[in-house]
């Protein structure tokens, strides 16, 4: 289960402020990352090719914040079935909570979207909702699924397969010019920063929980863990 740290509380406060700071310096629209936005984006399209479009439409596809919801609903499902509803409660919350807030922050940034995309999308820029999403999803199947594997050889794999895979989601929406750098970057702190907030909420109000769930399941809290 999610265990007590000092250094969790660190981190807590060290996504946070990396996001204000990205946050700040988007909404001043700062030369400084003007320029990183751009360098990044000419970057990404030297390297790739015109044909690979399709292809990274399946990888956004693959990270959109329908597909990410509806894997962490099913993952809450199974936990649900294997009795144990806390895990399931903090899968459900994280996404949903998660979702709500990236819409929250884009409507206070309002980022225009990049002048070229390539495909159309809508609403604003800032942060990046698809690798947001891909992200949480990520620390959700390594934070509560991979545990259940026992040999390292193997977690070690799953967590660098899951890793390319967020990375390619990321690159997948610079290169269709939806969204900026920063913007991947901010959707990538941003599901740091809030998974911190609902790990240290839940273990601030743990043994709450536990008696309510155990209240209405009339399980044994030790079984919910």
């Amino acid at each position: 289960m999610i265990k007590k740290s000092e250094f969790d509380r660190q981190q807590l406060i060290g996504w946070w402020g990396l996001l204000a700071v990205i946050a700040i310096l988007v909404k001043s629209q700062s030369n400084v990352l003007f320029s990183f936005d751009q360098d990044g984006l000419v970057t990404v399209h030297q390297f790739l090719q015109p044909s690979q479009i399709s292809l990274f439409k399946w990888l956004a596809l693959s990270g959109s914040p329908v597909v990410t919801t509806v894997a962490i609903i099913g993952i809450a499902g199974w936990l649900l079935h294997r009795n144990q509803p806390i895990l399931s409660l903090i899968a459900v919350t994280t996404i949903v909570g998660g979702d709500i807030l990236t819409l929250f922050i884009k409507e206070a940034i309002q980022r225009p979207r990049p002048a070229f995309e390539l495909v159309r999308e809508s609403g604003f820029s800032f942060p990046s909702g698809h690798v947001f999403g891909a992200t949480i999803l990520v620390i959700l199947i390594w934070q509560l699924l991979i545990p259940k594997i026992g040999r390292i050889q193997f977690k070690l794999f799953f967590l660098l397969l899951l890793i390319y895979w967020v990375g390619l989601v990321a690159i997948s929406r610079i290169y269709l010019q939806v969204h900026f750098p920063s913007d991947v970057i901010g959707g990538f702190v941003l599901a740091q920063a809030w998974w911190q907030t609902v790990k240290m909420g839940y273990l601030r109000w743990e043994q709450q929980i536990l008696t309510t769930v155990n209240q209405l399941t009339r399980s044994n809290p030790k079984q919910l863990r």
